[in-house]
């Protein structure tokens, strides 16, 4: 039997689920990576598409909502002399090169692009970093559109490298649920006297 068709009998027939605790191991860890791999799929689209949307909105907040500013020496500088301000939802997004301090916003939750630092307030946290943290070295609004693009030209290989680490994962989690599982079935197998083997194919 196939593991495809081991993959169709076990949707309808616990009988030839029960004859699979028969079968080479080989083949029980081969249907293991195939389910993994079923369920791999949809959620490395899921994932690889909330990074794409979450890009494009962070390249079009670039080019319709910002000026144009430069970062340099640990200072944001841009020509403007009142805060760009954009709320969605409970969100806040401020773009101030003019402050360095949010006691403004201190009850809000957002994104906070100040004279010196970004500020990321969620969850009750507050996350502050300088621009002399984040940059070794200078940065426009120009640098970030280019990296936005180099971005979007690698997307298919990000995906792909998603993809497989989400593939691994799932298997690593898998293959040490089973094994607890086989452990514990083992143990409580009683008179049917099922071999730890046997209870792990299962």
């Amino acid at each position: 039997m196939s593991i495809f068709t081991q993959l169709a009998k076990s949707v309808y027939s616990p009988k030839d689920m029960a004859l699979f605790r028969f079968q080479k191991i080989g083949k029980t860890i081969l249907y293991i990576m195939l389910l993994c791999l079923i369920t791999t799929i949809p959620r490395t689209f899921f994932y690889g598409s909330f990074i794409q949307d979450s890009v494009s909105m962070v390249n079009q907040a670039i080019e319709k909502d910002l000026p144009d500013f430069k970062i340099e020496n640990g200072e944001l500088k841009a020509d403007i002399e009142q805060p760009i301000q954009k709320e969605e939802g409970d969100a806040l997004f401020v773009f101030d090169p003019n402050t360095t301090d949010i006691e403004t916003y201190k009850n809000k939750t957002g994104l906070f692009i100040l004279k010196d630092k970004v500020v990321s307030i969620g969850n009750g946290q507050t996350q502050t970093y300088s621009y002399n943290d984040l940059l070794g070295t200078s940065l426009e609004k120009k640098d970030l559109q280019d990296f936005i693009s180099v971005f979007d030209s690698i997307y298919p290989i990000l995906l792909a490298v998603i993809g497989v680490l989400v593939y691994l994962f799932q298997l690593f989690i898998t293959f040490l649920g089973i094994t607890l599982l086989a452990f514990i079935g083992s143990a409580m197998s009683g008179q049917r006297k099922l071999s730890y083997k046997q209870v792990w194919t299962l």
